[in-house]
């Protein structure tokens, strides 16, 4: 037998050791992609169970803007730690209204939800104090048969990035309107480009992080971050947070000149925000309208004027100064020769326009005053004020997109003494007055009209004169005196004072019962409820009852779907036997709750103005669910005589008589009801 060569037993061997080699190649690459793909699926799970665990133990609460009202499991609510999303870095929560809103809309109902910051939040006065509820109760009296929903969710130092991701959310809620008065704080509200609260200049980086935040994981992270910062900045400035308003943590950059780069990115952003919105909403069918933004031009002064050229700031000045000197000389053409000069030689500092203004007012040359006031208001390099650009493109949008815009500038002028808008109409800078708020009311609620929103017909019967809805706005001592605190607060500090000026009303002392209210509400201890029905309490224990009358009708005009106020209005004006004033509160509560107390006072009520067929309706109504009251009984037997029923008569009357037979006039009335029915037997 032949032996095989050496040389091909060598062959076969390798060939062998190449196939292993090749097959452990192809085990490794299969090994490195499985571990590949594991590597990258374990932070996943490790994500996704981390989320679980955390929504399982409701980290950070609720994540939505609408959550479920948990006294009444009739209504929603507007999420009231909602703000806190928006202001992690400083650990706030900016108000939101407490308005609530039917789970299920009524076929009749018509549901309006209002955006925006401050000013639309009512601020200083909040609650009441706010346009949109001023609005709500224009529109219930116009619509008397539709139930009407006015949600306010405008929440303090919050721009269109806030507006926009609620938007997002509130289609979802049925809503046949969105009301918006927002662009003020377009720089440094939440996200704004000089906010401190900012994420740069990247509006899709800015929409992803809304959109991540809504994940608890995100937000376990985010809060992580911010809390090891604040620990740093606290121990460091123990004051900084404390002795400081929410206005001046806000602002990052306190210098933005007027068309700068950042001015027009600001611009940008409040352009492709507002015109997403728009967009949203007519994508589900929901009708818009946005209201002009007005400031106080007249009575607040520019607050930080720049150079453009600082190599020409000591020129300015000089001549400045005799410009300043010929005014307070009352010689206004001399002065504004030296505002123009002064405006050859640096066009930017906004206080010479302002100056200029006030020449041009003094001689009244009305139109340049106003055109000089708002040039001021522009070039103020700190952007607390909306330009009038942001109003400009506002109009242009909504004439693109066919939206009706409500003319607040020509309406707030019209208002103003010399057609310039100051403090008769401003609380500060630009928060509107209750005047001011009534006005905007005014003039959503005809813009509505207008554009023929709710309804193609709107009764001119059911248009009531502003001084019938200035009565029933629903304010007492208490919102005023918050509403001053708040401004006390606002104008102690940057940048109507120097920084680092002490604020001595951040540490406000209360000297009467009222105060101590205020302070507790501003101290977020108690809420304007719980406020209000303290005060109603007070009053009651002094034996005013017509300040309590006022403090819960405040709290109807606030929570219409509440009973409770209903019912103590009610008592309060009986008490003062204004019985036709309760009548009309009593229908209301009795639609809400369904009481023996309502249908007796509404059937004594009735029986009391001759209306005896409503009279029987309701008494008998209260005697079913309250037989043992005796003054509902001794009533219907009134009603009954009145109807001529003198049988049912005798048989209530016998009934109360076996309750209380000393019943006061009771035995005299059985003796005459007896003789009228001679024909009358015992059963």
């Amino acid at each position: 037998m032949k032996k095989k060569p050496k040389k091909n037993i060598q062959k076969k061997r390798v060939s062998q050791k190449k196939l292993v080699a090749t097959n452990d190649l192809e085990i490794g690459k299969k090994k490195r992609f499985l571990f590949s793909i594991l590597m990258f699926l374990l932070p996943i799970l490790f994500l996704f169970i981390l989320e679980s665990v955390l929504s399982l133990i409701h980290y950070g609460g609720n994540l939505k803007l609408v959550v479920p009202n948990e006294t009444d499991s009739r209504f929603y609510r507007l999420n009231h730690e909602i703000g806190r999303e928006f202001f992690p870095k400083f650990n706030i929560t900016p108000a939101i209204s407490y308005d609530v809103f039917l789970r299920k809309k009524p076929k009749n109902g018509y549901r309006i939800f209002v955006f925006g910051g401050s000013s639309a939040a009512g601020y200083p006065y909040m609650n009441n104090g706010a346009f949109s509820r001023m609005l709500r109760t224009r529109l219930q009296a116009q619509f008397p048969d539709r139930t009407i929903e006015v949600v306010n969710t405008a929440m303090p130092a919050v721009n269109t990035f806030t507006v926009l991701d609620f938007v997002k959310e509130l289609v979802h809620y049925k809503p046949d309107a969105f009301l918006f008065y927002t662009g003020h704080n377009e720089f440094y509200g939440a996200l704004g480009v000089a906010s401190t609260e900012t994420l740069g200049k990247s509006r899709k980086l800015i929409k992803f992080y809304l959109a991540l935040q809504h994940y608890r994981t995100v937000r376990l992270t985010r809060n992580i971050i911010w809390q090891a910062k604040n620990l740093i900045i606290s121990v460091s400035h123990p004051s900084y947070l404390g002795n400081s308003t929410l206005m001046e943590r806000m602002v990052r950059q306190n210098k933005i000149a007027y068309r700068s780069e950042l001015y027009e990115k600001a611009l940008d952003f409040f352009k492709e925000n507002v015109t997403e919105i728009i967009q949203i909403s007519q994508k589900h069918s929901i009708s818009v309208l946005f209201g002009e933004l007005v400031s106080n031009i007249r009575d607040q002064k520019p607050f930080i004027s720049i150079f453009n050229n600082e190599r020409r700031k000591q020129s300015w000045k000089r001549i400045i100064e005799k410009g300043v000197n010929d005014q307070k000389n009352d010689n206004y053409e001399l002065a504004l020769k030296q505002y123009k000069e002064a405006i050859k030689t640096d066009f930017e500092p906004a206080i010479t326009y302002y100056l200029e203004a006030q020449c041009y007012e003094n001689l009244n040359q009305i139109d340049s005053a106003r055109d000089n006031y708002y040039l001021a208001k522009d070039f103020d390099a700190l952007r607390f004020r909306a330009p009038e650009d942001f109003n400009e493109a506002l109009r242009k949008i909504c004439h693109k997109y066919n939206v009706p815009i409500v003319p607040l500038v020509a309406e707030f002028q019209m208002a103003s003494p010399k057609g310039l808008i100051g403090d008769k109409l401003m609380t500060d800078h630009l928060h509107p007055n209750i005047n001011g708020n009534f006005l905007m009311a005014r003039s959503f609620f005809n813009s509505m009209k207008n554009s023929r929103m709710i309804s193609s017909y709107w009764d001119p019967d059911k248009s009531f004169s502003d001084s019938v809805f200035k009565e029933n706005l629903g304010i007492t001592d208490l919102d005023m005196a918050l509403a001053q605190l708040k401004i006390d607060i606002l104008k102690n500090g940057w940048p109507f004072k120097p920084k680092g000026t002490v604020n001595e009303f951040m540490n406000f002392t209360p000297k009467t019962f009222i105060e101590s209210v205020v302070w507790k509400w501003e101290r977020h201890h108690i809420n304007w409820e719980q406020a209000h029905v303290l005060m109603a309490e007070y009053y009651q224990k002094k034996g005013d009852l017509e300040k309590v009358a006022k403090e819960y009708s405040a709290l109807i005009v606030g929570t219409p779907f509440n009973d409770s106020p209903y019912y103590q209005l009610a008592h309060i004006l009986i008490l003062q036997k204004k019985y036709n004033r309760a009548l009309p509160i009593l229908k209301k509560y009795l639609k809400l709750k369904d009481t023996a107390f309502a249908n007796k006072w509404i059937g004594t009520i009735q029986l009391k103005n001759g209306n005896v067929k409503e009279a029987l309706y309701y008494l008998r109504k209260a005697a079913l669910e309250d037989p043992s009251d005796q003054q509902t009984l001794y009533n219907l037997a009134g009603a009954y005589f009145l109807a001529g029923r003198i049988d049912k008569a005798i048989r209530v009357c016998e009934k109360l008589e076996m309750a209380n037979p000393n019943y006061p006039g009771l035995q005299k009335f059985m003796h005459s009801l007896k003789k009228l029915n001679k024909n009358y037997s015992k059963y």
